[in-house]
């Protein structure tokens, strides 16, 4: 994909060849699946159906139904942008805010959401396993406060449901991450680096130890403990576009389930005090 750069007078100064062109990505976009999860392997029900096809500010809206996966790092308090103040009061608010108007129109958010399906397609060649996208918004049914929208799953030998989270880093972004500890990576020729994460759930250490030592950031850990949690999956992957080389690497995540009970136990005491919120609003 080839990128201009126009100077001020709107001469055309250099171009940016990531070498990807249009027509790699419009086929991502063709070959993107969308199936629905089988709810009788999951603890799951159906909350809001084909959940992508609502606008923007009624996605916004019906996010307020719960705590999705992007809130857990809020809940477990190592979310460095926002806080459970924030967070309550974006639940319990009506109207759209500037700033919620203003997230889709951010560059990255933008880049994200157009590359999906191309770093879903290199994904499934990387993993070798197909990947789908759930069409839905799904809630917990034990803990009804929990809601999951899935950027991708894919299907181990039929049998185990694991989350694939699809992330597109900037050149800003890059500290966040540690290359080295990707178990796939595009830029090497088989693909494979052999790095297998340890699984250290176990280990008396912090969410933020926790989540370097899978080379990712905290608020993607918790996001992605989160989505195994819906699909009761001991792994699950995170595939990320580079933007400063252009390759996708995918970081393998073992299961921890003392980050998985923080997040049912703050979401709970969270959530309750998001009902007083309302019914005090109700009341007014």
């Amino acid at each position: 994909m080839a990128i201009q750069i126009i100077d001020q007078d709107g001469d055309d100064v250099s171009v940016l060849d990531y070498g990807i062109n249009e027509a790699e990505v419009n086929k991502a976009i063709v070959n993107e699946e969308s199936i629905a999860l089988d709810l009788s392997r999951v603890p799951l029900e159906i909350a809001v159906e084909n959940i992508d096809t609502v606008g923007k500010e009624e996605f916004t809206q019906l996010r307020r139904q719960g705590f999705g996966g992007s809130d857990s790092s809020v809940l477990v308090g190592v979310n460095p942008f926002s806080t459970i103040t924030d967070l309550i009061a974006s639940k319990t608010r009506t109207e759209l805010s500037e700033e919620e108007r203003a997230i889709g129109q951010l560059a990255s958010v933008r880049k994200g959401n157009d590359l999906e399906p191309l770093i879903i397609e290199k994904a499934t060649t990387m993993l070798e396993n197909k990947i789908f996208k759930p069409p839905h918004m799904y809630r917990f049914k034990a803990y009804p406060y929990l809601t999951m929208n899935f950027d991708g799953v894919t299907d181990i030998e039929n049998k185990q449901y694991v989350p694939v989270e699809i992330k597109f880093c900037t050149y800003k972004g890059e500290k966040h991450y540690n290359k080295f500890k990707a178990m796939f990576d595009e830029s090497i020729p088989k693909l494979a680096t052999g790095q297998m994460p340890e699984d250290i759930s176990e280990r008396n250490i912090s969410i933020e130890e926790r989540a370097a030592h899978y080379g990712i950031p905290p608020y993607y850990f918790t996001q992605l403990q989160q989505e195994m949690m819906a699909l009761n999956a001991p792994f699950g992957f995170i595939a990320v576009l580079f933007e400063s080389d252009w390759y996708v690497r995918i970081f393998k995540v073992w299961r921890d389930l003392k980050t998985q009970n923080a997040i049912i136990i703050q979401g709970y005491k969270t959530w309750q005090k998001v009902e007083a919120v309302k019914n005090r609003n109700e009341n007014v």
